[in-house]
């Protein structure tokens, strides 16, 4: 493995970057407010945790002042590992993912659990959580922060095949044994990097799957798949093992879904389709052998309204490839 980037920040730092970016926004929309509101309440919880927790320290450990534990509290590790694995085709390539973690040195208090983070869809190379070209942290690495911070987790968050290091190869979207075998290594090089790296053994730290949309549908597949393959012996070698998933902002039964826009003429995030078709034609083995294409399954308007354009070139977010697709 590399490790590409391995630094430190204070969450409550990037806290403030965030509220400073929506107040000088001056949005009106109810979800703009609505996330400045949620930024200034978490401002508030994990300074309060913090100044709590350092005072627990200091009564017994009162060797450091109560300023530096508290800045122990609220800096955070942030690493950028590269790692090869093996993609959808069958090839060799190179994965990149997202490492936060506590520090602590001094105040001892080390990571005790794990969550593996899957991301939400994404169709800009910029959006995955291993980019550094947001102002302050994007939103993986400073949900990652929180959890962090607040309960002493090591968080694993890779980036999908096809974004990152990998962002030159197909994205397998919802092809799910593949980025569900794709997770499972990462977090295998994750926790074996942070042992060497940071000493701790982790002997007793359990893992559990978190993903949000897409995210969901793949924290789902993961959890399943190491259930599938609990008796072999990789699953066997591990020595933190994963105890479920927890997913949310479904749907995750395409089928229902389809039937329920039809019946009602509406679809929520076009995109979503174009993405599942492609990753169906572009990198499952069997639709590739029996030549399946986008075509075969979206009208002539859709596949010339330029959004499978948009979505190759990896740098449009979701709703500007949807633009293409008009009203």
């Amino acid at each position: 493995i590399e490790v590409v980037e391995d630094t430190t920040f204070n969450i409550l730092d990037e806290m403030r970057k965030r509220i400073q970016n929506k107040s000088n926004a001056n949005s009106e929309t109810k979800e703009d407010t609505a996330m400045l509101e949620y930024y200034k309440a978490q401002y508030d919880r994990i300074q309060a945790f913090a100044e709590r927790t350092a005072d627990s320290i200091f009564a017994v450990e009162p060797g450091n002042s109560l300023e530096a534990i508290t800045g122990q509290i609220l800096e955070m590790g942030r690493a950028v590992i590269s790692y090869d694995d093996i993609g959808a085709d069958g090839k060799t390539k190179r994965m990149s993912m997202l490492v936060v973690y506590p520090t602590r040195f001094f105040v001892n208090i080390d990571a005790k659990n794990i969550i593996l983070g899957c991301h939400y869809t994404i169709t800009d190379n910029n959006e995955r959580p291993t980019a550094t070209g947001f102002q302050g942290l994007n939103d993986a690495c400073f949900l990652g922060a929180e959890w962090a911070t607040t309960e002493n987790y090591l968080v694993v968050m890779p980036d999908y095949e096809g974004f990152g290091s990998s962002v030159d190869s197909k994205q397998p979207y919802l092809i799910r044994e593949v980025q569900a075998r794709q997770c499972i290594k990462a977090l295998n090089v994750a926790i074996n990097w942070f042992k060497n790296d940071h000493g701790e053994e982790f002997s007793d730290g359990r893992v559990v799957v978190e993903g949000f949309s897409q995210g969901g549908a793949v924290a789902a597949a993961t959890y399943r798949y190491w259930l599938e393959h609990i008796n072999d012996n990789w699953a066997r070698s591990f020595t933190n093992p994963i105890v479920g998933a927890v997913c949310a902002d479904g749907p995750y039964d395409p089928l229902a879904t389809l039937e329920y826009y039809c019946k009602n003429n509406w679809l929520s995030m076009p995109v979503a389709p174009a993405l599942m078709l492609l990753g169906l034609c572009e990198t499952d083995k069997d639709a590739i052998k029996a030549g399946l294409k986008p075509s075969d399954f979206f009208s002539e308007s859709f596949c010339n309204s330029g959004i499978f354009e948009r979505i190759n070139k990896k740098i449009h977010p979701t709703t500007h490839c949807e633009y293409a697709l008009g009203d």
